[in-house]
C-alpha cells in the first residue's frame, strides 16, 4: 500500500480530502504524523512540504504531538541527507 502513496491523485484524496478534514481533533493529527511518518519517503517533496506546514503543532498542543511532529522532521530530514549521499 506504500507505493499508493506516489500516486498524487491518490495521495490527495487520503490527505486533503480524508484526513486533514479530521485535524482539529488531536487524535486524527498524531494517526496522520505517523502514516507521514511511515511513507514520507514516497511523497513528493511539494505534497510532503504541504503535510508538514499543515501539521506544525500550535503550542497548545500536547507534548506527545510536538515530540511526535519533531521525530517526524528528523526521519525526513535523515531520510533527505541520505538521499543526497546516495546521489553525490
Amino acid at each position: 500500500m506504500v507505493d499508493e502513496f506516489t500516486s498524487e491523485d491518490f495521495s490527495t484524496v487520503v490527505f486533503d480530502e480524508y484526513l486533514c478534514v479530521g485535524l482539529p481533533q488531536e487524535n486524527v493529527t498524531r494517526h496522520l504524523i505517523r502514516l507521514v511518518y511511515n511513507v514520507h519517503h514516497k511523497l513528493n517533496s511539494h505534497r510532503l512540504e504541504s503535510i508538514i506546514k499543515t501539521l506544525q503543532p500550535a503550542s497548545t498542543q500536547s507534548t506527545i504531538l510536538q515530540e511526535s511532529f519533531e521525530k517526524l522532521e528528523e526521519a525526513i530530514a535523515a531520510s533527505t541527507t541520505a538521499a543526497g549521499e546516495v546521489t553525490n
